[in-house]
């Protein structure tokens, strides 16, 4: 008994100086989802899980002539954002420059860049007279904003350099020199563009930004140089600078970019600083007249891409508008009918802004989980070094890692989020897991669930273990994933002797697993709100406003104990026909993709 209490008491120790070294803050009061490029379809900003949205105006709107400045458009959207008690982002995009700086600042009679809106050209951002009149608007920029009396809903300044459009600096080789360029009447002629050139440009404006925006929140794009980094590293670390990229996909598009996300996990993961992650493009590819490939289907690829944020520790995830559109209505602004994927987009988008901005804060997180998958080379064939294994939250898997991965993509129905990439476990073999320690402080003696989403593909059975419990579990052969949910009243997850907490055993066949959480709560799904019911002659419509539960399955209405009408997750309202209203009992119930149902609302007459 002596060595039992002493073995417990080594384990708590250990457990309370592992906690000591993890971060522990608290989540950002900018948490959320932020909505993007709805122009004036304003009414994404109304969904429920939408923390905020975004002000862009372009330099070319707020300085009409040199040295007047006009930021009546910002002062007027910020005023809207405080009535509606919304956040947003505000950021002054360069891609229509003020037209009368061509006449003063040497320029390329071609844009260089499809940023460039101006038919004038692209001008010599490197140029002292072009930097010296950016310079002077950002000092205008930041001395407004910070007279502004609506700066409680500005979640941050978006850095923008503003050299060719809003985000690029290269001039193509063929187009360097000095011949190709415009140089006005009476100016300086400018210098050939090289490399040093445009790093040189993005260490001064960065400078300039940092130094007059102190006091407000201000993002700095994650592909700053070296230098700025080490420069302000600092800064990062208290918190007093904040990170964006507008190029969040689902894995890192090339080895290069990997050391942006790195960025990101470093100061952000760690609970250092805030990130704001804009993806590169929606869901199908398309960003303006663009559109990118896709390898796996677009349900799929926003999940991922938003399990990547949540990985890398963004707490403010930005969505498109057009992918919005499609959680609401099932329409896509140009792919038109999509609504097979509306439920799915609606419970990626749920599942982020439940989690968003917790990464540091496991005692109060609602949640740990991981994502398996692993990946040594992205799509375009690069070997990738950091971000080639799971995507995770306050949970991790313990090597030695004896699962299959390779070639194990796009399982599953497309229309199931799922499956863009997971992990077999082959039979015998198992996946041992350990959770956050002062995650695991947190939840003890609380209610909790552990959710297994694994994939029913035939015959085989899996085994799901942690602390006395042993759950087996039986593959039906549906070929759909599937969640099973283990309630527990009273967590307490301690560490086994391999230190796993969760071991996931495939006791017969191979079994492909995507997920494991656990999380606060007993998992059963939350009511339907706002009941209201209209009857005529024995038809009654009833309509409802739905729970903000992610793994909503769909809605019944019961009759006493017979089910008589059955609705998807994202619909609100049901008709039915032919009751006898004095005699009915009606109950509205939901259920969740485990097949959990709360105990309903009573239908009143």
């Amino acid at each position: 008994m002596k060595k039992l209490s002493t073995l417990f008491l080594n384990l708590l120790v250990s457990t309370l100086l592992s906690a000591q070294t993890e971060p522990n803050v608290q989540p950002p009061a900018a948490r959320g989802i932020y909505a993007i490029w709805y122009n004036k379809n304003k009414q994404v900003l109304n969904l429920p899980y939408i923390k905020g949205g975004q002000i862009v105006v372009q330099w070319a709107d707020v300085e009409p002539a040199k040295g007047i400045y006009d930021f009546t458009e910002i002062d007027k959207q910020l005023q809207w954002f405080k009535a509606q008690n919304k956040m947003t982002t505000v950021e002054v995009n360069g891609g229509k420059k003020p037209l009368w700086m061509y006449d003063v600042i040497p320029h390329h009679p071609e844009k260089l860049s499809h940023q460039i809106y101006d038919s004038q050209g692209s001008l010599m951002y490197w140029h002292p007279a072009f930097i010296e009149t950016y310079i002077n608007f950002i000092k205008a920029y930041a001395s407004h904003l910070k007279l502004s009396p609506y700066l409680s809903v500005l979640a941050g300044v978006r850095m923008n350099f503003n050299a060719m459009g809003t985000e690029h600096f290269i001039v193509p080789d063929e187009e360097r020199s000095l011949t190709k360029w415009i140089t006005p009447k009476g100016i300086e002629q400018g210098t050939e563009w090289t490399p040093t050139t445009a790093t040189d440009y993005q260490n001064k404006i960065a400078s300039v930004f940092i130094d007059e925006f102190n006091g407000i929140n201000l993002f700095l794009r994650n592909n700053i140089t070296a230098e700025t980094e080490t420069k302000y590293k600092q800064a990062f670390l208290e918190g007093k600078l904040m990170l964006f990229h507008t190029s969040s996909e689902i894995e890192p598009r090339t080895a290069k970019m990997e050391h942006n996300y790195h960025l990101f996990k470093v100061y952000a993961g760690s609970g250092k600083t805030i990130a704001y992650a804009e993806p590169w493009a929606d869901a199908w590819g398309y960003h303006g007249q663009k559109k990118d490939e896709r390898w796996t289907s677009p349900a799929q690829y926003i999940y991922w891409r938003l399990l990547f944020d949540l990985n890398n520790g963004v707490s403010m995830p930005a969505i498109y508008s057009s992918d919005l559109e499609v959680a609401t209505t099932g329409i896509h602004p140009k792919e038109g009918n999509v609504s097979k994927y509306q439920e799915s987009f609606n419970k990626v988008i749920k599942f982020a802004a439940l989690y968003a901005g917790y990464h540091a804060s496991p005692r109060e997180s609602p949640g740990a989980w991981i994502a398996f998958r692993h990946n040594e080379k992205n799509i375009t064939y690069e070997a990738i070094k950091e971000f080639t294994g799971n995507y995770s939250f306050l949970m991790t898997q313990l090597l030695p890692d004896n699962s299959k991965w390779q070639n194990v993509i796009e399982v599953g129905p497309e229309v199931q989020r799922f499956g863009a990439w997971a992990k077999v476990v082959q039979q015998g073999q198992n996946i041992r897991l350990q959770l956050s320690n002062l995650f695991t402080l947190s939840l003890k003696g609380k209610p909790a669930v552990v959710k297994v989403i694994y994939f029913d593909n035939g015959n085989g059975a899996f085994e799901t273990a942690f602390n006395a419990e042993h759950i087996k579990t039986d593959l039906q052969g549906t070929q759909t994933w599937k969640t099973l949910e283990i309630p527990v009243n009273n967590a307490s997850f301690h560490k086994d002797d391999d230190d796993s907490q969760i071991t996931l055993t495939a006791v017969s066949g191979n079994i492909t697993f995507h997920m494991v959480a656990v999380e606060y709560g007993d998992g059963v799904p939350d009511e339907v709100s706002n009941i209201a019911v209209k009857s005529s002659g024995g038809n009654v419509k009833i309509t409802w406003a739905n729970p903000m539960n992610y793994d909503l399955d769909h809605i019944e209405i019961c009759n006493g104990k017979t089910v008589i009408k059955t609705v998807s997750s994202v619909q609100t309202e049901a008709e039915i026909k032919g009751i006898d209203t004095k005699a009915a009992d009606l109950r509205i119930k939901t259920v969740d993709e485990a097949g959990r149902k709360s105990n309903g609302i009573s239908i009143k007459f």
